[in-house]
């Protein structure tokens, strides 16, 4: 499982949400999936483990704005649990993959 592999999924998942969310929930939860992305590549060529393990961290607070996202979507019946359910059981096995990297580092 990685993160790249997310990214479709999710933004299909936004797909799923009304238009008038384009500007709000739909953009958050697309850049929060593309920050996971970015923060861990940008991490990875940083010259210290403390500063991989600092952007590790950063990618760990954007899985959770993703969780978030889905959770609100949830809230105001965008989606249902059936749509979310795979999202956030996969945002809790890639936490744990990207801590284990994380204590990997120490």
């Amino acid at each position: 499982m990685c993160i790249r592999d997310r990214l479709k999924p999710v933004y299909i998942l936004a797909s799923l949400l009304p238009d008038e969310e384009r500007f709000g929930l739909i953009q958050q939860i697309k850049r929060a999936v593309v920050s996971i992305s970015l923060s861990i590549s940008e991490g990875a060529v940083r010259r210290t483990k403390k500063d991989f393990s600092h952007f590790l961290d950063m990618a760990i607070g954007s899985f959770f704005e993703v969780d978030s996202c889905i959770y609100v979507g949830l809230e105001l019946d965008f989606i249902n649990q059936v749509q979310a359910d795979p999202f956030l059981s996969e945002t809790t096995e890639l936490v744990k993959m990207t801590l284990s990297s994380q204590n990997n580092l120490k």
